[in-house]
């Protein structure tokens, strides 16, 4: 991967995040670099006891069997709850609408800077470029969708003035926004039927799709209960 195609692939991870930064909140009062602050510490320190947590409940097994891998998910998916907790806690200290959106946006700028640009950085002087980079910058868009669905979900479902009933439909789609990662890298990440149906590629639309659902779903939610505020 030379120079050229680690710029390519930064630039398609994290331009989503400016052009969110420069346009969805126009209007956000607060500071963005505190909020970036707030949820940089909130994510390493939720990451740092999921390290903890996954060491203590998973085997330390050399080969893996189906069972152990299924485990594997279902304690991944068991550990979201702390970037559900985390999350709540950032959002429910954000006093606008517009601060749901940034919390979810800095969530998934940690993230990627986390997880993607020093991966990117080491493999930029390699000699052969590989599409499963482009694969990476484009999940690190797919989280973005999700981090910040899963923050308006989460946000409103914290709020005194959203309907009891709601509440429980708004954290079931916080919780499927954080699920949506693990469940599909959990799927791509099984090669069995790799060869025969091309997994990865159709586990990658899918999660396409599913993170498209509930973009749509949070953008609708977020702008009828916005507008109400705003009557109010």
């Amino acid at each position: 991967m030379t120079a050229l195609h680690f710029v390519n692939v930064a630039l398609l991870t994290f331009a989503p995040h400016w052009l969110v930064s420069k346009t969805l909140l126009a209007g956000f009062e607060d500071s963005l670099a505190w909020v970036f602050t707030l949820s940089f510490l909130a994510y390493l320190g939720a990451n740092f006891v999921k390290l903890l947590l996954s060491d203590a409940l998973l085997p330390s097994t050399a080969e893996f069997g189906i069972y152990d891998t299924i485990s594997s998910l279902a304690v991944g998916l068991l550990l979201r709850g702390l970037d559900v907790f985390a999350l709540r806690q950032l959002v429910s200290r954000r006093a606008s609408y517009f601060g749901m959106v940034a919390v979810g946006l800095c969530w998934s700028l940690v993230d990627s800077l986390t997880r993607r640009l020093v991966f990117f950085w080491m493999h930029a002087t390699a000699l052969e470029y590989s599409s499963d980079y482009l694969s990476m910058a484009l999940e690190g868009n797919i989280t973005l969708v999700l981090s910040i669905s899963a923050a308006v979900f989460l946000g409103l479902s914290a709020r005194k003035s959203v309907d009891l009933n709601a509440k429980p439909v708004l954290l079931g789609h916080a919780a499927a926004a954080l699920a949506v990662e693990p469940v599909f890298t959990f799927i791509r990440g099984y090669n069995v039927f790799t060869p025969v149906f091309g997994i990865p590629y159709v586990a990658l639309a899918l999660q396409i799709g599913a993170a498209a659902y509930l973009g749509l779903s949070a953008k609708k939610m977020f702008g009828d209960y916005y507008l109400k505020a705003k009557k109010n």
